[in-house]
């Protein structure tokens, strides 16, 4: 991830709150962890929906239950103020598949697809 698109990311997020946070993921101090969440709202859902944006965790820490505590805080937490929460996950990422499908992800039959245009 370009150092760019992170500070332009943290810069947005602390002038417009509403669309979306960051969590620290914390051990004792240390950074092991991170997060970043946007809202949308959208039809096909009926709703304000929360996506997990950007989920990472520092590689000796994976497969310790940090990514399931999160997303089962965050769903919780995204039911306050919406209908859904979704993710993107890579099609190669069959760790990270498996995972988000055990912790109640479906696919949905839909390709994430972008035209960047700047």
């Amino acid at each position: 991830m370009p150092k760019k698109f992170i500070d332009n990311t943290i810069t947005e997020l602390a002038k417009s709150p509403q669309r979306g946070e960051i969590y620290v993921f914390d051990l004792a101090g240390k950074l092991i962890g991170y997060a970043i969440s946007s809202n949308y709202w959208s039809i096909s859902v009926g709703g304000n929906y929360a996506a997990v944006d950007e989920l990472f965790v520092d590689v000796p820490w994976r497969g310790k239950g940090i990514a399931t505590a999160f997303i089962a805080y965050f769903k919780k937490y995204a039911a306050k103020t919406s209908v859904a929460v979704s993710l993107e996950v890579g099609l190669k990422n069959k760790k990270a598949q498996r995972l988000y499908q055990r912790l109640g992800f479906r696919d949905e039959g839909y390709k994430f697809m972008i035209s960047k245009i700047k």
